[in-house]
């Protein structure tokens, strides 16, 4: 499939995370209707009501077992219940089309760099000793990051999955991964283990193959540092798709990248 660069570029960054939003448009507005579907099914067949009273009973438990209220109501728990089923389901289905659009997506991020010149700033920081880190949960940015000559200014990669990993390179240990805090954390470890002036971390919460008790949406953490110049974000990234956070992700690490080295739209 050929892709329409002059189309396509200019979505990277608009809203966020235009590109992404494009290239899996067609997945999330079929998952859409299959769901609708499901539903229509259900409720015509008395199964959503029994769903329902099953919900209710969940939450009872649930709430006896924490003290806490819940945020989910019996049919809102079902409607989520319901959007991860047939998200694991379309998944399972479709997994060549998700990856490939989440491999087009780093192909055009890889694309823009070279075209709208980041490549060529990114090696001017290099040649003056101002190097980059990078710090991500899964390998997302990374491979962009990989080109010809790169060494000159990418001082390396990291992708700490687990506690003890973390430890080992020398971040603080921490409660929850999944904070501002451990996302500043991890780009000033760059600075103090590989000296580099440019550190880019995120620490995030993909999507889940299940419906959490606390209804939390996946999130990424992002922290940028310049020297003694901090970026910090926050984003909720609402989808179902695992691939699709990935490019999400990738857009919004590669946005704060053109940002710190001042190459911003």
């Amino acid at each position: 499939m050929d892709l329409d660069l002059e189309k396509l570029l200019p979505l990277i960054g608009k809203d966020d995370a235009g590109l992404a939003e494009e290239l899996f448009s067609e997945h999330r507005t079929r998952l859409i209707a299959n769901t609708a579907a499901k539903k229509r099914w259900m409720e015509d067949f008395g199964e959503w009501s029994a769903e329902v009273e099953k919900a209710a009973a969940d939450l009872q438990t649930w709430r006896e077992q924490s003290g806490k209220e819940q945020v989910y109501t019996p049919d809102s728990l079902v409607e989520a219940r319901l959007r991860r089923e047939m998200a694991n389901a379309y998944e399972g289905n479709h997994s060549f089309p998700l990856n490939r659009s989440d491999t087009d997506h780093l192909a055009l991020i890889r694309e823009d760099m070279k075209q709208g010149g980041l490549a060529k700033i990114l090696m001017k920081g290099g040649e003056e000793a101002n190097k980059l880190g990078l710090v991500e949960l899964s390998a997302r940015l990374l491979p962009a990051l990989t080109f010809s000559g790169s060494s000159i200014y990418f001082e390396g990669g990291i992708v700490p999955y687990g506690k003890e990993f973390r430890i080992v390179i020398g971040e603080a240990p921490s409660k929850s991964f999944v904070s501002a805090a451990v996302a500043e954390e991890s780009a000033r470890n760059l600075q103090r283990q590989l000296g580099v002036h440019y550190a880019l971390a995120e620490t995030s919460a993909a999507p889940r193959s299940d419906v959490p008790k606390s209804g939390k949406k996946p999130e990424i953490y992002i922290c940028g540092l310049v020297g003694d110049t901090t970026y910090a974000q926050h984003h909720i990234v609402d989808t179902p798709f695992r691939e699709e956070f990935n490019a999400v992700a990738r857009e919004l690490m590669y946005e704060l990248l053109k940002r710190m080295y001042g190459a911003s739209k």
